[in-house]
């Protein structure tokens, strides 16, 4: 999906109310509906009942979705209180429609248009952001300023849904509901404290004029992308018609490393799953993944996919196995952890490789493989990943928060589902046999990179919701991915 800037989202609004005869109620009506269920969608991850959600409105259009947003949510039983940050009286265009919507469904609104106004502690589960929107400019000063304190002080013990972009940058949201198209703000690296989880909603922008914008540069990763790649599966089929996934990797004392990415290969979808691990601890994986084939030798049917390194050590045997696999033809290999270690600075096997590959570093791994600081990487992720991935002829997973995914040919995509509970050992290999598991059947490097990332960050988005960041694991994980799975398909 096409990431904008807010000058060309401001035109796209402009050119489906002119030139497509689209009534700006309209799109308020679709933008406030959409912020709805995306706070319904935040109370379920999170397993709220009787839910309280306070929302906070602007003076301008961002004010009149959260009217809308609210009218909807108090038509299905929910308790919403608003605060408008100003005078109900000043209220002009759709903001004012949007005001009388809300007011003609006897929803609460408080106005507050002193400073004094924003000092007490209310009693909420959700708080909306809708304070300001993406035409802002400048410091916030008077009852705006106040407010925006108050509301990022809540952010500390309230789940936040920011409407289109945080107010100002200025209040941390756990999850930002893009309208019509995401934001460059939105989806920057250096802005995901703010801005957190990123969905789409759909207001109703013809896709003609979406088209005639041309390519934007990055794009966004969304459920909407990934759908089409999981197609339904035949009746009559079987294990064979879904792939071999063979993973390669694991030591003594990192036994879990294949564990995890041979069970995240079967959860993918593999048909079937093939470990090769030293034969100290081929029992102990075996044990931990009964549904796999694990042996201390190469399988006997060729691989459709292939995942190396993660646990493998960086002994001068293992180094020699990855290299010698990368000079043989065969199936797409995922290269990750210790994989990558084997190669050091010398990107030759890489550029000599017979192979389709998908690598799959951390920042420290980039930084190691490419001779740079880590700090400097940071900046400028997208760039970077571009680079890397165009000359080597790889598809290039960053990972990270904004896990950014690059092709040879220059397109690149950004992933903003995910949290920080993630931030733990064994994510990386629960990736990385993900994405083997998904090429396996079938789908192209960049098509299997670019859905498992937004369902590794899914997937973690509901295991926080069912528990909680700071207790987040691997495993976890993977055992929340048949959900993610379904949140983009019926079966």
């Amino acid at each position: 999906m096409k990431i904008v800037d807010a000058e060309t989202m401001r035109l796209l609004d402009q050119r489906a109310m002119q030139e497509e005869g689209i009534p700006e109620a309209v799109l308020m009506q679709r933008a406030g509906h959409g912020v709805a269920d995306a706070v319904e969608r935040l109370a379920m991850i999170h397993q709220l009942t009787d839910l309280s959600i306070l929302m906070l409105a602007g003076m301008g259009n961002n004010g009149g979705d959260v009217f809308v947003a609210a009218r909807y949510l108090w038509e299905r039983d929910i308790e919403v209180n608003v605060r408008l940050a100003g005078r109900a009286s000043s209220l002009t265009g759709a903001a004012e429609a949007a005001y009388q919507f809300a007011r003609e469904g006897e929803v609460p609104i408080e106005s507050c248009p002193d400073e004094v106004d924003w000092t007490d502690v209310p009693e909420a589960d959700i708080l909306v952001d809708g304070l300001l929107g993406t035409g802002f400019s400048g410091e916030p000063r008077g009852v705006m300023k106040a407010a925006l304190a108050w509301a990022d002080a809540l952010a500390e013990r309230l789940l936040v849904v920011a409407v289109d972009l945080p107010s100002a940058m200025a209040v941390r949201a756990d999850v930002t509901v893009a309208l019509g198209l995401p934001k460059k703000e939105s989806v920057a690296a250096d802005r995901v404290d703010m801005t957190g989880r990123v969905e789409v909603v759909d207001i109703g922008i013809p896709e003609r004029c979406i088209e005639a914008i041309g390519s934007t540069g990055t794009e966004l990763i969304t459920d909407v992308d990934v759908a089409p790649l999981l197609l339904r599966r035949k009746r009559n089929s079987h294990k064979g018609v879904y792939g071999h996934l063979h993973c390669m990797g694991g030591s003594p004392g990192m036994s879990g490393a294949m564990v995890l990415a041979a069970r995240a290969g079967l959860r993918g979808g593999a048909g079937w799953v093939s470990v090769m691990v030293p034969e100290l601890i081929v029992e102990v994986v075996a044990s931990r993944v009964p549904e796999a084939m694990v042996q201390a030798d190469e399988p006997a049917r060729k691989a459709d996919a292939m995942v190396v390194g993660p646990g493998m050590g960086c002994s001068p045997e293992t180094q020699q196995r990855v290299l010698s696999l990368l000079k043989e033809e065969g199936a797409p290999l995922v290269l990750d952890a210790d994989g990558l270690a084997a190669l050091g600075e010398d990107l030759e096997p890489i550029l000599q490789s017979k192979r389709e590959l998908v690598m799959t570093p951390h920042p420290g791994e980039f930084a190691g493989l490419f001779g740079m600081k880590v700090e400097d990487l940071q900046l400028d992720r997208e760039a970077l990943a571009k680079m890397a991935a165009t000359p080597l002829q790889v598809v290039g997973v960053l990972e990270g928060a904004r896990t950014v995914v690059a092709a040879p040919g220059g397109r690149v995509a950004v992933n903003a589902t995910g949290n920080p509970g993630m931030a733990t050992a064994g994510m990386g290999d629960v990736l990385a046999g993900l994405i083997g598991g998904l090429l396996a059947q079938g789908l192209s490097s960049f098509e299997a990179a670019c859905a498992g990332v937004w369902l590794h960050g899914h997937a973690g988005d509901l295991a926080a919701g069912a528990g909680a960041e700071i207790s987040l694991c691997a495993g976890d994980v993977i055992e929340k991915l048949p959900d993610a799975f379904r949140a983009v398909g019926p079966r």
